[in-house]
């Protein structure tokens, strides 16, 4: 199994997301930067990381049709990531936090619960301290 990216932990991504999630500037950067690190080393952790930008780009946007356009695109390169790399921790949290985030009225929670399953499931088989600590935090696992 995959551990997460502990060795592309340096780029920072974990701290970009959080300032992505909250700000339409940083989503763009975080947005253009995973595009990149995908573009330049074809891991699944990277498409995962640019589906999630493309929800906050969505989240960011005023249009209703380009809402739509960033939430598909996000969906799309999300389902890829995992469908590529299915047993990586990081990236089935990504899709479930993901989910779990989206308005009901998108209807993409199909994932939802297996995805829960399956962090409970592997969760202590990763060595990465600050994922499983996030994980915990967000499956209320004390």
């Amino acid at each position: 199994m995959t551990n997460g990216l502990q060795a592309q932990n340096p780029l920072g991504y974990r701290t970009d997301i959080g300032r992505a999630e909250n700000s339409a500037s940083e989503s763009k950067k975080f947005l253009l930067k995973m595009d990149a690190e995908f573009r330049k080393t074809k891991m699944p952790i990277y498409l995962a990381l640019y589906g999630v930008a493309n929800f906050f780009q969505a989240k960011h946007s005023f249009n209703p049709i380009t809402k739509i356009s960033y939430f598909n695109k996000g969906k799309e390169y999300l389902e890829k990531a995992v469908e590529s790399d299915p047993n990586n921790l990081e990236i089935r949290f990504l899709r479930y936090l993901s989910q779990k985030k989206t308005p009901k009225i998108l209807g993409y929670s199909q994932y939802l619960r297996e995805d829960e399953r399956f962090l409970r499931n592997n969760l202590n088989k990763s060595s990465d301290t600050e994922l499983i600590t996030e994980i915990k935090k967000s499956l209320n696992i004390k």
